[in-house]
């Protein structure tokens, strides 16, 4: 599956201004999880120098974390077919949560808006955000909860695997709430845990910014 193209990617410098940016509150919303507390950041850094300049640029992060309590009944996770919705799409506390057997569930997100002013000085908004669900599983994976990840990835989200900065990942799309073209939906799986990204905006990113928010993340979801 090739990076989707659901509208056209920004170039030049605004374009390097808006990946840092992006980029550090995605660092700042996972390198929340192991804190277990909201938080808000304040303005991002303006670029230096001609070009594009930031009318007003927000930063808001937030993460959740909390114990899997056991259930005293049996839900199974299902074998085909996307219901109940995939995760990505559900509150934190759902069947799939009980199925999975999971030990620790961990959510957050990061919001940011730029209000900027192009070369000609037009203004041109841009919401971009990043959504995030972790699991922490039980040794082993007895539940085969990676296992329905990767399926509902693939036959409810159009997944395929993706090479993002060395490492094959499964991308595939949402209906995104910014846009007409969608968002993007990528699965991190690592040792007896999962987590999945759900990246959207009002202008379609590049690969090269989806690949360092999925390094990123990765790095600060999963366990080593």
């Amino acid at each position: 599956m090739s990076f989707p193209t659901g509208a056209r990617p920004r170039g030049g410098a605004r374009t390097a201004a808006l990946t840092v940016r992006f980029v550090v509150a995605v660092v700042l919303a996972v390198g929340g999880v192991s804190a277990c507390t909201s938080m808000a950041g304040g303005p991002a850094p303006t670029s230096a120098g001609p070009g594009p300049r930031s009318a007003a640029t927000a930063v808001t992060t937030s993460s959740q974390t909390m114990p899997m309590v056991n259930a005293t009944s049996r839900v199974e996770l299902p074998k085909s077919g996307c219901n109940p919705p995939p995760p990505w799409g559900a509150p934190l506390i759902d069947d799939f949560f009980v199925a999975s057997g999971a030990t620790l569930l961990t959510r957050g997100s990061s919001g940011m808006y730029f209000a900027n002013t192009n070369s000609s000085g037009v203004f041109v908004p841009n919401r971009q955000s990043v959504r995030y669900g972790v699991v922490q599983l039980r040794a082993g994976d007895p539940r085969d909860a990676v296992a329905y990840l990767e399926r509902v990835v693939r036959q409810c989200a159009s997944g395929a695997p993706q090479s993002l900065g060395g490492s094959a990942r499964l991308v595939g799309t949402a209906p995104s709430d910014y846009r007409q073209g969608p968002a993007t939906i990528v699965l991190l799986t690592g040792p007896d845990a999962a987590a999945w990204l759900v990246i959207d905006g009002t202008m379609q990113i590049t690969e090269g910014e989806l690949t360092r928010i999925v390094t990123v993340a990765a790095s600060r979801l999963l366990p080593s």
